[in-house]
């Protein structure tokens, strides 16, 4: 009876261990999501980036240079701090919005890097955010297109790309149908550009 006491408690630890892992790996929190107490924890926390917080409170503006390429470089590497993710993620999403001109010929490898880092993280959000993923497409397809022509030091082509996201996203309906549909965006974009 002991014996069947302590295999049951075994059997009930391990299944709350495997279902918390789990739950870990699939929840996707945004920014957006989180309530404003931990908003103000994540923004006063010593782990973000200097350069971050100041764009965050409009006391960075974005330009073609050393300090804002650093700062894309920190936005779009990959982040442990699912508060910080979601934060570097938004602050990235925006840059997107208000990039034009010069520092708009830059973004598409961003772009990639933000869904090569985690396709599932980036995939989920453009599934309820079209603009966001119509944007993403329009900086990608622009730079996929110049990659073709031999002019970009993107790191994927668009075949590799394709590739690399599919053997990442698994067997998923709902990111395969999103990923096609982004797909579709950035040849839409890539054609304009003959």
């Amino acid at each position: 009876m002991k014996n069947l006491i302590v295999f049951l408690a075994f059997l009930c630890a391990g299944f709350t261990v495997n279902l918390a892992n789990a739950q870990c790996k699939t929840t996707n929190i945004y920014w957006e999501q989180l309530s404003d107490s931990v908003k103000k924890a994540t923004i006063a926390s010593n782990e973000v980036n200097i350069n971050a917080l100041n764009y965050y409170k409009g006391r960075f503006n974005l330009a073609v240079d050393k300090k804002s390429y650093q700062l894309l470089d920190t936005l779009t590497a990959e982040h442990n701090d699912g508060n910080i993710k979601a934060l570097y993620f938004y602050l990235f999403n925006r840059a997107c919005a208000q990039s034009d001109g010069a520092l708009s010929e830059v973004m598409g490898d961003y772009c990639q890097n933000i869904i090569v880092n985690d396709p599932v993280y980036a995939l989920n959000y453009f599934s309820s955010h079209n603009s966001v993923m119509t944007k993403y497409a329009l900086f990608l397809g622009y730079e996929l297109y110049c990659k073709e022509k031999g002019v970009s030091d993107i790191t994927y082509n668009f075949s590799d790309f394709k590739k690399l996201i599919n053997s990442k996203i698994g067997s998923d309906a709902n990111l395969k149908k999103t990923f096609n549909d982004f797909n579709n965006e950035i040849e839409r974009v890539m054609k304009n550009m003959n």
